[in-house]
């Protein structure tokens, strides 16, 4: 016997796949619409519920507690996020308009200080925090 032509070789591997995708097609194009139910009796499992989600749904809906009040910054605070945010905004604006100078430094300090004001107090409001913490405690 004599070895394939490599050309018949190409399009018996071409029909093979043709044939395949036939086959996936064919399987695909049948009625797709099922019902919970359907899925239920495929999955070998009855219509009985499940006794913890019964459980649990029957207990109610769960509320969280109320939220802990938004602790309002002191003076020093104020003015550093004044600062902190005030300052780009001014820088941008004087920009804009074309004023220069004196006002864009002021601007510019101000923006500096008040994000050196924030990260600097940033340890002390943390109550209870020890500085040789190692992390998470399991």
């Amino acid at each position: 016997m004599t070895p394939p032509h490599p050309e018949h070789a190409d399009d018996e591997a071409d029909s093979a796949q043709d044939s395949a995708w036939a086959a996936i097609v064919a399987d695909l194009s049948g009625d797709m619409h099922m019902d919970i139910g359907d899925l239920n009796s495929q999955m070998g499992q009855e219509d009985e519920p499940d006794p913890l989600i019964e459980e649990l749904l029957s207990e109610g809906s769960f509320e969280p507690p109320e939220p802990p009040p938004i602790p309002i910054p002191d003076t020093i605070g104020r003015f550093a996020w004044a600062g902190a945010i005030g300052g780009p905004i001014l820088l941008v604006v004087f920009y804009l308009l074309g004023l220069g100078g004196f006002l864009t430094t002021v601007a510019l300090l101000a923006a500096i200080a008040g994000f050196i004001t924030l990260v600097a107090r940033k340890r002390e409001r943390v109550p209870g925090v020890d500085e040789r913490d190692d992390g998470a405690v399991v």
